[in-house]
C-alpha cells in the first residue's frame, strides 16, 4: 500500500509539472514524449479501481490536490472501497466481522469500560447543558 501511495503522489507531480512546462511552452517534443512515457508507466503499475478514483477526485477533491501525498491517500482508500470486495477485505480486514454482528446492534456503540463510562460521561455533559 505504501508504494502505490508513492506511486500516486509521484503521478499528480509528474502529471501537474507537464502541465505546467506545457504552458510556458518550455518542453521540445522529444521532452514532451518522455514524460508522457514516464506518466504511462507509472500508470501501469497502478490498479485500475485506484486509477479511475484518481481522475475522478481529481475533478471533485481540489483542494487536496495541494499536498500529493494526503490526495494520494484519499484515493487509494476511494479506490479500493469502490474496487472490487478482494482490494477491500486486504484494507480492512475487520470487514467480515462487522457483518456477522446481529443487525439490531449498532456498529458505533461503545465497547468496553472506557468507552462505556466515556460514552455515558458525553450524555450526561449534554443533558447538562441542555
Amino acid at each position: 500500500m505504501k508504494v502505490t501511495v508513492q506511486l500516486l503522489a509521484r503521478l499528480l507531480e509528474l502529471e501537474r509539472c507537464l502541465q505546467r512546462r506545457v504552458r510556458q511552452q518550455a518542453l521540445t517534443a522529444a521532452e514532451l514524449d518522455s514524460a508522457k512515457e514516464n506518466i504511462a508507466l507509472v500508470r501501469e503499475l497502478i490498479p485500475n479501481s485506484v486509477l479511475t478514483s484518481y481522475e475522478r477526485m481529481k475533478i471533485t477533491e481540489v483542494e487536496l490536490l495541494d499536498c500529493p501525498h494526503a490526495f494520494a491517500v484519499a484515493v487509494l482508500l476511494s479506490g479500493y472501497r469502490q474496487g472490487p470486495p478482494e482490494g477491500a477485505k486486504r484494507l480492512n480486514p475487520s470487514r467480515d466481522r462487522e457483518r456477522e454482528l446481529p443487525s439490531c446492534q449498532s456498529k458505533l456503540r461503545p465497547r468496553g469500560k472506557k468507552r462505556a463510562s466515556l460514552a455515558m460521561r458525553n450524555s450526561q455533559a449534554k443533558s447538562r447543558s441542555s
